[in-house]
């Protein structure tokens, strides 16, 4: 096997595990995510300049019910803007960041 086939592999296994959990009160639910794709991720850093707008598409790009279905379409992100609450979105989105972060700096 070469590198590569052994990174995609490694990716392809955290992709395929349980998808992390993130409790919303206010919104009386659960959102689940998994972990982004550099393409997902790089789709993302275009926004990188408005972190309002930043938050927006994170969380509809990476929100997922409990069956791993998308919670919310690209044609939300005006509602969202405009009528969501921006701590409730900012509080998911950074507990999204956080802990792929703190993942990381537990392994190494």
């Amino acid at each position: 096997m070469s590198i590569l086939d052994n990174a995609r592999g490694h990716f392809q296994q955290q992709l395929s595990n349980e998808p992390k959990e993130i409790e919303v009160p206010e919104w009386g639910c659960s959102i689940f995510y998994k972990p982004m794709s550099l393409k997902t991720k790089g789709e993302l850093n275009k926004y990188a300049e408005n972190p309002f707008e930043y938050a927006a598409r994170t969380l509809i790009l990476r929100s997922l019910d409990e069956n791993g279905n998308r919670m919310f379409k690209g044609a939300n992100f005006t509602e969202i803007m405009r009528e969501v609450d921006p701590v409730v979105v900012e509080t998911i989105v950074l507990e999204m960041a956080t802990s792929e972060d703190l993942e990381e700096i537990e392994k190494n």
